[in-house]
């Protein structure tokens, strides 16, 4: 599994995940979203001493965008192998199936996490010179870890789409179509059973912080479960692409 973590890490670090911008494509994204965006929103108005000194925004745009480069790297995890004719290679190393695809899903979520650190750690920085009022350190972790589980959720996802896609252009419409196609199914379920899921959830928040706190630990739990079960999924593909 770690030879999986460095060969795929190595290879984003040196070549850049979507093959756009070469070797320099994350100190581009932390450049863009760590400096550039501050400074913008600061010369706008929309934070610093022209908007009254308000909370800089930019560091939560700097955790969420590096999910995209984490969707793309999941892509690129078998799709862009196959691009690349190195596709039976992989299947013929002595890796078992699992240590593969948690290797390939632990790279794709350990490059987006380095990106989203620095960027949110920059961004925090530059908005605090530009004038802006610093954002809670605890606020943002929570931020950081929310994005990282967003991604870790599609990047399963996308590793499963990855298997049967022929490019990685491919698998990243797939996604893209997938998760349009799941947000308007939960948007539909949520508009549909609203009376049901409040009357559910009233004795919850009724507990006040207790009851956020218990919310939104069964929901990082029920994230996690998907992930583990994404995983198994995607593991079981390349099992039976490898005859296991």
């Amino acid at each position: 599994m770690i030879a999986i973590i460095r060969k795929d890490m190595r290879e984003w670090f040196a070549g850049g995940a979507t093959g756009r911008y070469g070797q320099y494509e994350f100190l581009i994204y932390i450049a863009l979203f760590g400096i550039v965006f501050p400074i913008f929103f600061s010369l706008l108005g929309t934070e610093g001493p022209k908007s009254g000194a308000s909370v800089s925004f930019s560091p939560f745009i700097g955790a969420f965008v590096p999910i995209l480069l984490a969707i793309y790297t999941m892509a690129d995890a078998f799709a862009g192998e196959k691009e690349r004719g190195t596709l039976e290679t992989l299947l013929v190393t002595p890796l078992s199936s699992s240590d593969i695809v948690v290797g390939k899903w632990l790279a794709g979520i350990s490059y987006a996490a380095v990106i989203m650190v620095s960027t949110t750690v920059l961004s925090s920085i530059v908005s605090r010179v530009m004038g802006a009022r610093s954002v809670d350190p605890r606020i943002l972790a929570a931020t950081v870890a929310i994005a990282l589980l967003l991604a870790g959720l599609l990047g399963a996802i996308e590793i499963i789409i990855s298997m049967r896609a022929p490019t990685v252009k491919s698998a990243v419409f797939a996604l893209n179509l997938t998760f349009i196609i799941i947000v308007v199914g939960l948007s539909q379920l949520l508009l549909r059973t609203a009376k049901t899921i409040a009357v559910f959830l009233a004795p919850v928040l009724a507990l006040g912080s207790t009851g956020l706190v218990a919310l939104g630990a069964g929901v990082i739990l029920l994230v996690l479960v998907s992930i583990a079960l994404l995983l198994w999924i995607a593991t079981q593909q390349l099992r039976g692409m490898r005859l296991e």
